[in-house]
């Protein structure tokens, strides 16, 4: 989603990505090389555009069948 921004550096942003049922956050890819695992994520400082990308990854399990 695109959240509009402040020009205020020194305020945090938080943003926190929300999975759909069976899936489950992974992490954050943004411009510059960014990157993280936090969630919810806190961003201080941005002194140019960035956009962040939030990646899910499917739940998974494993299931045994005995005869």
């Amino acid at each position: 989603s695109t959240v509009p921004g402040r020009d205020d550096r020194a305020s945090p942003q938080y943003h926190t990505a929300d999975p759909a049922g069976g899936y489950r956050f992974a992490d954050w890819t943004g411009t510059g090389g960014f990157s993280s695992t936090a969630n919810p994520l806190t961003v201080t400082n941005v002194t140019q555009d960035l956009t962040l990308t939030a990646s899910f990854a499917l739940d998974t399990c494993t299931v045994t069948f005995a005869a």
